[in-house]
């Protein structure tokens, strides 16, 4: 299955995306029947005082079927609620718990709103912080691809190339299958999933992050190659030559 042969157009298509990537990635298929989960949205949207846009109703199906099936796929904690003081829905807070994931209650006409950041200081208070990313879709499939440790697999590695031009065009030879999502160039095989972004130090390099199943003796010759600029590493050891 390939998962990343098109960048989506809507929030259905972004939705298909994110589950395909759970079921293929994280090897866990989560269907869900929006009839049980209506007094949770109601309840929401009381609060709120709006209705909820259908790609944060999907969150919110997805994140309770996780809880009651007691598989919890994502590195930072559930949080979905209405705070009058940031007058924005909660989607998550990160697990140091001292910022939020949300969705401003003027955007929720929208049916993928934008995510707004908000920072949590010691003493609690919530601030604006910035914007993250322009629909709730984008921003899930690039935070499920920023945390790709976490799938199921043999290995993968983080490593930051120089010239990230010349990685991408490199990438893009041997990968038949490739997609920008949130300015993630990203790279796809039955047994190989990767994607490029702008490093944070120079956006002429790029960030490389690789996740693999199988065996490592069979992987393309650019994921090997550029194994050796490895800054962390998951699963068993590979082998590469230094070219």
């Amino acid at each position: 299955m390939i998962i990343f042969d098109r960048t989506p157009a809507t929030y259905q298509e972004g939705w298909a995306i994110i589950k395909q990537l759970l079921e293929k990635w994280h090897q866990s298929t989560l269907d869900w029947d929006e009839a049980d989960h209506r007094l949770i949205v109601a309840d929401l949207e009381e609060k709120s005082g709006s209705p909820l846009p259908p790609s944060l109703r999907q969150w919110i199906y997805l994140n309770e079927t996780m809880i009651k099936s007691g598989q919890w796929l994502l590195r930072d904690f559930h949080d979905i609620k209405y705070r009058s003081d940031i007058d924005a829905v909660t989607l998550m807070i990160q697990g140091e718990e001292d910022y939020y994931w949300a969705l401003k209650r003027e955007n929720l006409t929208q049916p993928d709103p934008p995510v707004d950041g908000y920072s949590i200081n010691f003493q609690g208070r919530v601030q604006w912080d910035k914007r993250v990313s322009p629909t709730l879709t984008e921003f899930l499939i690039t935070y499920l691809l920023d945390y790709h440790m976490m799938f199921d697999g043999t290995g993968g590695y983080n490593a930051t190339i120089a010239d990230k031009a010349a990685l991408i065009e490199v990438f893009t030879a041997e990968f038949p299958h490739t997609v920008v999502i949130g300015g993630y160039h990203i790279f796809e095989s039955e047994h190989v999933l990767a994607f490029i972004q702008d490093a944070y130090s120079d956006q002429r390099k790029a960030e490389l992050s690789v996740h693999y199943s199988g065996s490592p003796d069979h992987l393309p010759d650019c994921v090997r190659n550029n194994f050796r600029y490895q800054g962390s590493y998951y699963g068993p050891a590979m082998k590469t030559e230094r070219v």
